[in-house]
C-alpha cells in the first residue's frame, strides 16, 4: 500500500508540473524576481545553486519557486543556494494574497532587515507576509535582522511552514525567530534555536488573537533580554503543541501567556533544569487557561505560575520527571532508550509512532496524523435541534492517507452524511463533517472509528466526541472570523447526488456561487446575496437551475465575494 502512494505522490508531481512552465535561473533569467515576474499562477521557478543577492515579491503570483532540491531532493541544494537580502528590507514578501500554491523551497534566506510598508516598525528580516497564506518548505532561515519577527513576520496570514530552520536571527523588539500577529501559522518539523528578541519571545511571539499550530517542533536556546518567555502568547491567541520540545531556554519561561490567552499540549515535553517555572501567565490579567494531557513539564502542575484568574487543566498522563536526552552539551534532543517518555504519549493510535508502537513524547515522536476539531462557540441548542460540526484530520506525511469506512457509537444524536472512502493529500488537512442532533436534555457521548490500512500498526483509530443538549462539551473556543477568503474542496467528493460546499468569508459582502460544465456552460447558480462575514457552507444536490437532474461528469464551482475569485473542481457520479 505504501509503495503505492509514493509512486502515486510522484505521478501527481510530474503531472502537475508537466503542463506548467519550468524558467530557470540563471539560464532563462539572470535573477530571481526577473523569474517570478516572467511566471504566472501554476509555473515554477527553478533556481540553479549560488547567491542571489536581491530582495523577491511574489507579487500575488502563486507559483513553486524552489531550487534544485525541488526535482533532486538533495539537501546540500538547501545550503547552497542562498537568497541574501543585503540588508535592505525583507529577503521574501509575500504581500499580495498569495494562497497556499504560492510555495518556496530549497533556500538559505538570510541577510534580511524587514519591512514597514504597512507595519509601525521594519518586520520580517527574512520573511514578510500579510494577507497570505503560502507555503514555507526546507528552508533555512539565519541571521536576519529587524525590529518585529527576526526570521518571519506574519500578519493576519495562514502559512504552512514545513521542515525549516529557524536560527541566529534578531528581533529589536520581541520575536527573535518569528512573530504571528493575527495569524492562523502551521508548523511541522520545524527548529526554532539561537534567535534572539529583545523584550522577549526569543523564539517566537504570537499576539492579537494568532491561532498557531505546532506539530514535531524543537524549540531551543532562544535568548532574550526581559524574563518573558522563550514564546511569548498573547492577547487573545491560542497555541497548540503537539510532540514538541521546549528545552534549554536560560533565564526565562518556556511559555509566557497573557491577555486571555490559552495553551494546549499534546504528547510534548518542556524541560529545562535552569527554571523554576516552565509556564507562567501574567498576573494582572484573567481567563488564562493551559491544558496538559500526556506531556511532561517540569514541576508538575504546580510548576505552572498562575493565580485565581487563570485555569490549568492538567489532564491524563502527564509526567514531572528528567526526559533523559542523549546529549545536551551538544544540543541532541532525542530520548534515551530508557527515557520515561518512550511509549508516554497519548495511546490513542492516530499518534502512534512510524514504527507502529505508541506515541514517544516529544518532537520526534509520532508519526504526523493528528485529529482536531474546528473551534466554535458552544451555542445554545435545544432537543431536536441539529447543527453540523466539522472535524479534520491533519495528514503531515508525505504519503497518502485513505480511511476506508467510518463508523459512529451512537446513530440517534450524532449522524454522518456518507460513509464512503476518502483520502487525504500528503501535506494537508481534510474537512468531516458530522451532525449533532440531541434527542435528550443530558450528557451525551460517542465514538467516531476511522478504519483504515495505512495507520500505524492499526487498522482503526477512535475519537470521543461529547455533548449535551444544551450546548457543545470539547468543542469549545470562540468562534473567530475568517482571517482570509477561502473556498475549500467539496464534500463528499466524488458525490451522488448532494455535495456541500464550504467557503470562508473574513468580512460582509455580495456571495456569489456558480456552477459550471466543463465547456464553460453555466449550469446553476446556487448564491446570489449579501452576507456576514464567518464559516459558511451551502449544498448542491446535481440540479441545474430549472431543477433538472445534470449528467455525471466533472462540473466546476465558482466563488467570487469582492474581488476574491476562486474555482475547484468536483466530480458527480451516477
Amino acid at each position: 500500500m505504501k509503495k503505492l502512494y509514493k509512486v502515486l505522490v510522484s505521478t501527481l508531481f510530474i503531472a502537475t508540473f508537466g503542463f506548467a512552465t519550468t524558467i530557470n535561473v540563471p539560464a532563462d533569467s539572470t535573477t530571481i524576481q526577473g523569474g517570478i515576474d516572467g511566471a504566472v499562477d501554476g509555473d515554477t521557478v527553478l533556481v540553479a545553486a549560488g547567491t542571489y543577492v536581491e530582495n523577491i515579491n511574489f507579487n500575488g503570483k502563486n507559483i513553486v519557486l524552489g531550487s534544485l532540491y525541488l526535482t533532486t531532493q538533495d539537501t546540500s541544494y538547501i545550503t547552497s543556494t542562498i537568497i541574501d537580502g543585503d540588508s535592505s528590507g525583507s529577503v521574501v514578501a509575500f504581500i499580495n494574497e498569495e494562497t497556499r500554491d504560492a510555495v518556496i523551497i530549497g533556500f538559505t534566506i538570510t541577510n534580511g532587515s524587514g519591512t514597514t510598508g504597512t507595519f509601525s516598525n521594519p518586520s520580517g528580516g527574512g520573511i514578510v507576509m500579510s494577507y497570505s497564506h503560502p507555503t514555507l518548505r526546507n528552508l533555512v532561515i539565519q541571521n536576519n535582522n529587524t525590529s518585529a519577527g527576526g526570521g518571519i513576520y506574519c500578519y493576519y496570514s495562514d502559512p504552512l511552514i514545513y521542515e525549516v530552520v529557524i536560527k541566529f536571527n534578531n528581533a529589536s523588539g520581541a520575536g527573535g525567530g518569528a512573530w504571528f500577529k493575527g495569524s492562523r501559522p502551521t508548523l511541522k518539523d520545524v527548529i526554532i534555536h539561537g534567535n534572539y528578541g529583545w523584550y522577549g519571545g526569543g523564539g517566537f511571539r504570537s499576539t492579537s488573537g494568532s491561532k498557531v499550530i505546532l506539530f514535531n517542533t524543537l524549540i531551543y536556546d532562544n535568548d532574550t533580554d526581559a524574563t518573558y518567555g522563550e514564546v511569548i502568547n498573547n492577547w487573545s491567541s491560542r497555541l497548540f503543541l503537539y510532540n514538541c520540545t521546549i528545552v534549554a531556554h536560560e533565564g526565562a519561561n518556556a511559555i509566557y501567556s497573557r491577555g486571555s490567552s490559552k495553551i494546549y499540549l499534546y504528547n510534548s515535553i518542556c524541560w529545562n533544569q535552569d527554571i523554576e517555572n516552565e509556564f507562567e501567565f501574567n498576573d494582572n490579567e484573567s481567563s488564562g487557561y493551559i491544558y496538559s494531557t500526556y506531556s511532561n513539564i517540569k514541576g508538575g502542575e504546580i510548576g505552572i505560575e498562575v493565580d485565581s484568574n487563570n485555569t490549568v487543566e492538567w489532564s491524563s498522563g502527564n509526567l514531572d520527571i528528567y526526559p533523559d536526552y542523549i546529549d545536551t552539551v551538544n544540543r541532541n534532543f532525542n530520548l534515551q532508550l530508557t527515557s520515561p517518555c518512550i511509549n508516554a504519549g497519548h495511546p490513542n493510535t492516530f499518534f502512534n509512532d512510524n514504527d507502529f508502537s505508541r506515541n514517544d513524547m516529544g518532537c520526534y515522536g509520532g508519526s504526523g496524523l493528528i485529529p482536531y476539531f474546528l473551534e466554535r462557540e458552544a451555542d445554545t441548542m435545544s432537543v431536536g435541534e441539529s447543527d453540523t460540526v466539522w472535524f479534520n484530520i491533519y495528514n503531515l506525511r508525505d504519503e497518502y492517507f485513505v480511511v476506508d469506512s467510518i463508523t459512529l457509537s451512537d446513530n440517534i444524536n450524532f449522524s454522518i452524511y456518507e460513509n464512503t472512502q476518502f483520502e487525504i493529500s500528503p501535506i494537508s488537512k481534510y474537512w468531516f463533517p458530522f451532525v449533532f442532533n440531541p434527542q435528550v436534555d443530558d450528557n451525551i457521548s460517542c465514538t467516531l472509528t476511522f478504519y483504515s490500512s495505512d495507520y500505524y500498526g492499526a487498522d482503526s483509530a477512535e475519537i470521543l466526541i461529547e455533548g449535551v443538549g444544551e450546548g457543545y462539551v470539547n468543542i469549545d473556543e470562540n468562534l473567530t472570523l475568517p482571517i482570509i477568503f477561502t473556498l475549500h474542496q467539496n464534500y463528499p467528493n466524488p458525490f451522488n447526488p448532494v455535495t456541500t460546499l464550504r467557503y470562508d468569508l473574513p468580512e460582509n459582502g455580495l456571495v456569489t456561487i456558480t456552477i459550471y460544465d466543463m465547456l464553460g456552460k453555466q449550469v446553476k447558480t446556487l448564491m446570489d446575496l449579501t452576507q456576514d462575514a464567518g464559516y459558511r457552507s451551502i449544498i448542491w444536490d446535481a440540479t441545474n437551475d430549472y431543477g433538472k437532474p445534470v449528467s455525471a461528469g466533472v462540473y466546476l464551482y465558482q466563488i467570487q465575494a469582492g474581488d476574491f475569485i476562486q474555482t475547484k473542481k468536483m466530480v458527480l457520479l451516477k
